[in-house]
């Protein structure tokens, strides 16, 4: 397991909050595999992992995301975020403004949090429209994934944003042909 510090290579690494993690977990978790292969090193919190106790780090291993201990000091500045988020969801916060990482999110607040920070965000569901558009996953595939996050997080991903992600995996696999 690496430490997360202040020499980590930030291009393309994708910091993976606990929503989007259950979502892959209760769907297809080798999707968050092709990510690491085909879009950009995924990495998850050792703390993360704790809270979604249907997961294991060897499960992660197996598929390819990388697991990452938080330094003391950021811990520290995790407590210190507003109150109306998680210490797991300040870690992520302050582990992504660090390193300079994009933060995986379907998280609302944590996403508003994120931007009031300059921290880049990206919603899980994106993922698989850039495994698309690589030709990694077939539109349909990416789609029946999506609607098995949904029904598994139905607050976090409602009709609208479904509908919003068949959109944009329509035009990437148009783009393809």
């Amino acid at each position: 397991m690496g430490d997360v510090g202040a020499a980590a290579a930030a291009r393309n690494v994708l910091l993976v909050h606990a929503d989007v993690l259950i979502g892959y977990l209760q769907s297809d978790l080798a999707t968050l595999g092709l990510v690491a292969k085909h879009v950009g090193r995924v990495v998850v919190l050792e703390s993360v992992i704790d809270e979604v106790r249907e997961l294991t780090a060897k499960q992660c291993r197996c598929v390819g995301i990388t697991m990452a201990t938080a330094e003391t000091v950021r811990m520290f500045q995790a407590v210190a975020v507003q109150s109306d988020v998680s210490f797991n969801d300040g870690l992520c916060l302050v582990t992504c403004r660090e390193e300079r990482w994009t933060c995986v999110t379907n998280d609302r607040v944590l996403r508003r949090l994120c931007r009031q920070h300059g921290v880049a965000t990206r919603c899980g569901l994106g993922l698989m429209v850039d495994l698309v558009a690589a030709g990694v996953l077939t539109r349909q595939r990416a789609i029946a994934i999506a609607r098995k996050v949904q029904a598994s997080s139905p607050f976090h991903i409602d009709e609208r944003r479904l509908d919003r992600f068949v959109a944009r995996c329509c035009e990437a696999s148009s783009r393809r042909s």
